[in-house]
């Protein structure tokens, strides 16, 4: 059934308060855009491109197949990433969280150290 023209039309929204186990202090927000990640492994420093999957002021998440993460690794960052770009400014982050995902990859959640 239709509403008459010039009805006032309703607009629910929910909100959903964050779990008290939550500790995040910025919002997150879905962002697509490539990171290049410089880490230290066993056998040397190893760099990645990947792509984030959502980021906020403070950090951003990215998944890869690499598993020499662990939580407190220092990392490099250039975010967002264009290869074509002469200035590649690198950030600090630190590893704090890791998720190991069902499809065999690894969910890494980094905060920025310096910005």
């Amino acid at each position: 059934m239709s509403d008459p023209e010039g009805s006032p039309k309703t607009v629910t929204a929910v909100v959903t308060p964050l779990r008290q186990s939550e500790r995040r202090n910025r919002l997150r927000i879905k962002f697509s855009r490539p990171v290049r990640v410089g880490s230290e492994a066993k056998y040397g420093r190893v760099e990645e491109v990947r792509t984030t999957v959502n980021v906020s002021r403070d950090g951003l998440y990215f998944t890869t197949c690499l598993e020499h993460y662990h939580v407190g690794m220092w990392l490099m960052l250039t975010f967002p990433y264009a290869p074509a770009d002469p200035i590649k400014k690198e950030q600090i982050a630190k590893v704090v969280r890791l998720e190991r995902l069902a499809d065999g990859r690894v969910g890494v959640a980094v905060e920025f150290f310096s910005r």
